[in-house]
């Protein structure tokens, strides 16, 4: 298993499975537009706000008690927490 997850880089991930190469790509998140992006390899990023200087970062991710990775997003003062596969789901 690949674990992109741990990768907080911004560079975008490019990598060859079986002789074809896979670009990272970002989309806004649903619900969330103009604050995070999730990326076609799982990775999270939140597109700056007042906490962390207005700043591109991408998110630490961490695992739940099933071995599921997630995050966990704000909106309005609101925390809930996501499960990422459900997220690229619906996004890509």
């Amino acid at each position: 298993m690949i674990e992109h997850y741990k990768n907080l880089s911004l560079e975008n991930i490019v990598e060859e499975y079986e002789g074809i190469i896979y670009t990272e790509e970002w989309k806004q998140i649903k619900g969330y537009e103009c604050k995070y992006e999730i990326s076609s390899f799982g990775r999270c990023k939140t597109l700056g706000n007042r906490y962390n200087g207005n700043k591109i970062v991408i998110m630490s991710l961490r695992l739940d008690k099933d071995g599921y990775v997630i995050v966990n997003l704000y909106k309005s003062a609101i925390m809930k927490t996501c499960k990422i596969h459900r997220i690229v789901g619906n996004e890509l």
